[in-house]
């Protein structure tokens, strides 16, 4: 079995505990929707006979979003997960970088995507084809700088109600309901994310993944000859542009004053 699929089989068979609670019937939330009229309120109100009967201690002090590892989340991008999890349909060699700085998030943004971007646009135009790079690349811009408000400030969430609602659920309706942050398997938690982008997004059949694990060597040394091409490419152009605006590199002012001094000395 493909390790890809394999990890999806044991997800989907982590359900059965929850399926087998509701079919046992026995919930607590299940009885009060079958049997009672359901008014619905703010906050908790749904379920009401629940917190009635199970009184929130108020002195209930909450720790489940304090189990949520941030470094998890930057091991998306960690090695283990990209490459291991590659796609066959992946067409380049699977990395990525996380910086909190603009003007570096933004230099890596016209490096990465949009000169890379224009360059291929500029060819699909000469070749008579469609040119879509751009307009990607301008979209994953576009929504890196609306997701950068919530990702660099820092948030003080108070869910005392959420862990106080958690305490009120009988052992069954925790099992159906889990929200328990502290339940969560982080490692888990990104291979699953990963074999979703493959499942529905690349739509790959989450197969093939040995294949691309190979596949992914290879291209990572195209990667590093590339980019020492693309960045001897973009010193030219720049030495060029620094040229005709009369901004010559420091070498050659360098050189010039050496010459200079030497010709002085010699008179």
């Amino acid at each position: 079995m493909d390790p890809a699929m394999a990890i999806e089989v044991a997800a989907l068979s982590r359900q059965r505990a929850m399926e087998e609670a509701i079919a046992k019937g026995d919930s607590d939330i299940q009885k009060f929707y079958c049997n009672s009229t359901v008014f619905l309120t703010g906050g908790s109100g749904f379920l009401g006979k629940q917190i009635i009967e199970n009184p929130i201690p108020p002195e209930t002090l909450i720790t489940m979003a304090e189990q949520m590892d941030e470094d998890r989340f930057n091991g998306i991008t960690a090695r283990k997960y990209r490459e291991n999890l590659a796609s066959p349909r992946a067409m380049y060699y699977n990395y990525g970088f996380e910086t909190s700085t603009r003007w570096l998030f933004t230099f890596l943004t016209w490096f990465l995507h949009l000169i890379p971007a224009y360059a291929v646009d500029l060819v699909c135009l000469l070749l008579g084809k469609e040119r879509r790079l751009v307009k990607v690349y301008d979209k994953v811009y576009k929504m890196s700088n609306a997701f950068s408000y919530f990702a660099l400030n820092t948030w003080l969430f108070v869910d005392k109600n959420l862990e106080g609602l958690h305490n009120s659920l009988s052992k069954t309706d925790k099992t159906i309901f889990n929200f328990d942050i502290a339940a969560i398997d982080w490692d888990e938690y990104i291979q699953i994310w990963c074999i979703g982008i493959r499942k529905y997004i690349l739509k790959d059949g989450l197969r093939g993944t040995a294949k691309a694990i190979k596949r992914q060597i290879w291209l990572r040394i195209l990667h590093y000859v590339l980019t020492v091409v693309y960045s001897y490419c973009i010193w030219k152009v720049l030495c060029a542009v620094y040229y005709v605006c009369g901004m010559k590199p420091t070498n050659q002012i360098k050189s010039k004053y050496y010459t200079h001094a030497t010709q002085s000395l010699g008179a």
